[in-house]
């Protein structure tokens, strides 16, 4: 499936904006793309469901957020 496709596809579950749109997303993130083919589409779907998140009152995004608390001793 082209790039430009897949980006279509979470803009369209974006505006969707259903609980199953976000765990859509959520699934793909989770499967695609394997461990040694580049990740051009996370960003358009990490940003898709934080929409749904936001727009949901849900955290399906958490697993997939990188985050940085201080410092690590």
């Amino acid at each position: 499936m082209k790039s430009a496709c897949r980006k279509g596809y979470c803009f369209a579950l974006a505006r969707l904006g259903a609980h199953e749109d976000a765990e859509i997303l959520a699934a793909y993130l989770e499967r695609y793309p394997p461990p040694h083919e580049p990740r051009y589409e996370q960003p358009e779907a990490l940003g898709a469901l934080l929409r749904l998140d936001a727009q949901l009152s849900v955290a399906h995004s958490g697993p997939f957020m990188a985050t940085t608390v201080g410092s690590q001793p």
